[in-house]
């Protein structure tokens, strides 16, 4: 990816972190914050990118997360299931899915149940071949997050 600085963008709306446009290997551009690593879609042109990057809400508690993520419901568990799904097929993959997946769920782990976040720690921590160095990187740094998160809440099984 290359990255482009020529448009002013807001802070992330998740973690605080300084956004940047890069081109993807497609010639698309997205915006990506630089700490989180989340993301917006990719845009044929980086003012569009930038443009939908400083339209997103701010998220600065829960209330303001259920209005940006409406389907996390602690009641319900189908979002953490479709969320380790994607963990466990994206898991050896050697494909851009480990950057795509983990940089999609980094900013959602503290909404997400205790089951789910669990869940998450032991498929990555079990798994055994997370696949080429920039994959091992990417596991690696999302596991350690998990398993702050964990800490976090002192989950035991």
């Amino acid at each position: 990816m290359q990255k482009n600085s020529e448009y002013r963008l807001k802070s992330c709306p998740f973690c605080g972190g300084q956004a940047e446009i890069m081109q993807t290997w497609d010639g698309l551009y997205q915006a990506v914050c630089r700490r989180c690593r989340c993301g917006t879609a990719a845009y044929a042109a980086p003012s569009a990118a930038a443009l939908r990057w400083n339209q997103r809400s701010v998220v600065n508690d829960e209330m303001d997360m259920k209005v940006t993520f409406p389907i996390i419901d602690s009641g319900r568990n189908d979002f953490g299931c479709i969320l380790t799904a994607s963990v466990r097929y994206s898991l050896g993959r050697k494909t851009y899915m480990s950057s795509l997946v983990t940089s999609f769920i980094r900013p959602l782990l503290p909404y997400l149940n205790d089951n789910t976040v669990w869940n998450l720690q032991k498929d990555i921590s079990e798994f055994r071949d997370y696949g080429d160095d920039c994959d091992v990187q990417t596991w690696t740094a999302f596991l350690a997050d998990v398993r702050d998160e964990v800490r976090k809440r002192e989950i035991t099984r």
